[in-house]
């Protein structure tokens, strides 16, 4: 079995957030498969990507499983959701990052 790699850290939670069912704080260290879940409102939790300090703002009563750093060799940030999140940043569009965002229904914009 492989080791699970770190790819983030928690910047910013208020409010009731646990991850893996234990309670995350600013500075905890998230790996790939890590479980992100958020209480009710006012919670948000805020995380960070090592490698290009892109931005996730995780808001109550949302449940996030951390996708895997590489896919199909070319990085990916994958999100499966219904609601709860805020994305910043990426890298920009010569870094070769991008977000694959699944989601029953919903709206995006898209700033810069």
């Amino acid at each position: 079995m492989s080791k699970l790699k770190t790819i983030a850290i928690a910047t910013h939670v208020t409010g009731i957030a646990t991850i893996n069912g234990k309670k995350l704080k600013p500075g905890t260290l998230i790996k790939e498969g890590d479980i992100i879940e958020t209480g009710p409102k006012p919670t948000l939790a805020a995380i960070i990507f090592i490698d290009d300090k892109s931005m996730v703002k995780i808001i109550h009563d949302t449940s996030w499983e951390v996708p895997p750093e590489h896919l199909q060799n070319v990085l990916t940030r994958s999100i499966a959701l219904d609601r709860g999140f805020n994305i910043f940043g990426g890298g920009g569009p010569s870094s070769g990052n991008k977000f694959l965002i699944a989601t029953p229904t919903g709206v995006a914009s898209t700033k810069g």
